[in-house]
């Protein structure tokens, strides 16, 4: 079974691929949106999300 860190990161891989043809679909391109696309979705994201979600749902690993 995948862990809930794996399923967020798959996430960012969704939205980071999704982001990017989105993008160059509609010729997007700049600083702010190459920031968007390499380190906000995949890098940032992931870690914020698992940061403030905590692990209270989750149990200790024996």
């Amino acid at each position: 079974m995948a862990s809930r860190e794996n399923k967020v990161i798959a996430a960012a891989f969704v939205l980071f691929v999704a982001a990017f043809g989105i993008g160059g679909a509609l010729g997007l391109e700049g600083p702010i949106f190459g920031a968007l696309v390499l380190v906000a979705i995949p890098i940032l994201g992931p870690q914020l999300y698992l940061a403030t979600t905590g692990d209270d749902g989750v149990a200790p690993e024996t």
